[in-house]
């Protein structure tokens, strides 16, 4: 008897990461793509509406739609359906989150296409995967790496826009130690425009704000 194949929803609104992606899928003989949507809002009610076995979830969709939220809204309500966070955002605080609402994996989209195959293959079977550690790229003159989860919260904040004094009641700092810490990113990163700081950051995917 045929095996019946794995019915993939791909949830991505760049139109060329959706095509890679989508010839993962089709290619690996064993999914079927069932559907591509850009708005992570709708993947829930249209996993509701049957026929779904698997999700590669984007983490930044479109209309400024949070990916996370959506998978873990999909696995509280469907639990069975499997969901993969498929992202160019290195953020270690969207692991976390990921993790804390039970999504089942969460992988780079830089990976090798057969790494990416071998995570749905392995989360369609039930397990888990999620990065050991996370790629490591360059801001200005220091590794992403290199900077402490103090500083990446501030930058989080700083690449949404927000003044110090905003930064410092969001993370329950003064204002003294905000400006201190940027100071310290600009002097490492040796990018002294806290503009253009907060740009090649979220450029990078090294903090993502707002979802």
């Amino acid at each position: 008897m045929k095996e019946e194949k794995i019915s993939v929803l791909l949830v991505e609104d760049d139109d060329m990461a959706a095509r890679h992606l989508a010839s993962i899928v089709e290619n690996s003989g064993r999914y079927h793509l069932a559907d591509v949507i850009e708005c992570a809002t709708m993947a829930e009610a249209y996993c509701l509406a049957g026929g779904i076995d698997l999700v590669l979830m984007d983490i930044c969709a479109a209309m400024d739609a949070s990916g996370i939220e959506a998978a873990v809204k999909i696995k509280k309500s469907m639990p069975a359906i499997r969901v993969v966070i498929v992202t160019s955002q290195l953020d270690a605080d969207l692991v976390t989150r990921a993790r804390a609402g039970q999504v089942d994996s969460f992988v780079y989209k830089l990976l090798p296409d057969e790494e990416i195959l071998r995570a749905m293959d392995r989360t369609a079977a039930g397990e888990q995967v999620y990065p050991v550690e996370r790629p490591n790229v360059r801001l200005g003159n220091i590794w992403s790496s290199e900077i402490s989860w103090q500083h990446m919260n501030v930058l989080r904040e700083l690449v949404g826009g927000q003044p110090d004094e905003a930064i410092a009641a969001k993370l329950h700092l003064s204002v003294y130690t905000v400006k201190q810490y940027i100071a310290e990113l600009k002097a490492a990163t040796g990018i002294q425009s806290r503009t253009r700081l907060a740009v090649q950051a979220q450029k990078l995917g090294i903090v993502t704000y707002g979802y």
